[in-house]
């Protein structure tokens, strides 16, 4: 027998503080309005979404999506319709927000959050070297594509180097991908060299690719070269293949 469906959330308490709104059911728990739309701001990028959706922009949800408690649909004032999660929002009182939007994007400006979306990107790239430089080479990485996830691939300089003294141009490659990771390819090919001291060279990031599904992109691009007999067999990591930036790239475009 199924579980009855739980009845959406009432709201027993609302308050406005310093123009930003907080809600409570009959438990004291936070919960949102499922019969009323109300202004939001977001509080996280998501100009992975589409263009516009940086930190401070505003708009509605609709009440009727919404389980009251873990995501809501917002309209935004861009005109885009996104399911999201309520951690990414503020609620706010629309009689203030021309001023809490101005003071978060204020908040951000020059970093890598910037409303600006080429002030932005410069600055993602000075955090990516200033955070990962150390740990990984970063210069020869292929960046393209469009989503919340990344496909990677990486080697070491060594790996290149026998492949190059036996007049080979494919030589080692780790592939993976990340899920909805803030730090990105970047921070989980840095996660996997944590012992940096147990390496006496850096990781050679040969591209990182944007993508809506890294699972089924991993998948593809595994499943191509394995039919091109690019396994390598005596790896102890299941995700190493025999290609190079140049056949990677061809695949992934």
């Amino acid at each position: 027998m199924s579980k009855a469906k739980k009845p959406p959330p009432t709201i027993h308490q609302r308050e406005v503080v310093d123009g930003y709104v907080h809600a409570c059911d009959g438990n004291g728990r936070p919960c949102w309005d499922t019969k009323a739309r109300e202004r939001v701001m977001l509080v996280h990028d998501f100009r992975m979404y589409g263009s516009g959706l940086h930190i401070g922009q505003l708009g509605w949800t609709v009440p009727e999506s919404t389980d009251g408690y873990k995501t809501v649909d917002v309209i935004f004032d861009t005109g885009q319709r996104l399911t999201v999660k309520v951690y990414a929002l503020e609620r706010i009182d629309p009689a203030s927000e021309a001023k809490l939007s101005a003071e978060l994007i204020a908040k951000h400006r020059s970093s890598r959050f910037d409303a600006d979306p080429i002030v932005a990107e410069t600055e993602r790239q000075k955090w990516i070297d200033r955070d990962f430089g150390k740990y990984l080479s970063l210069a020869e990485a292929h960046q393209s594509g469009t989503g919340d996830q990344e496909l990677y691939a990486f080697t070491f300089p060594t790996l290149r180097e026998i492949a190059m003294l036996k007049g080979q141009e494919q030589y080692p490659v780790k592939i993976g991908y990340t899920g909805n990771c803030s730090a990105g390819a970047f921070g989980r090919i840095r996660q996997q060299i944590t012992e940096s001291a147990a390496y006496p060279e850096r990781p050679v990031v040969l591209c990182v690719w944007r993508t809506w599904d890294g699972l089924n992109l991993e998948k593809q691009v595994h499943r191509i070269l394995r039919d091109r007999g690019r396994k390598v067999a005596t790896s102890l990591g299941r995700e190493w293949y025999v290609t190079s930036q140049i056949e990677l790239v061809e695949i992934l475009s």
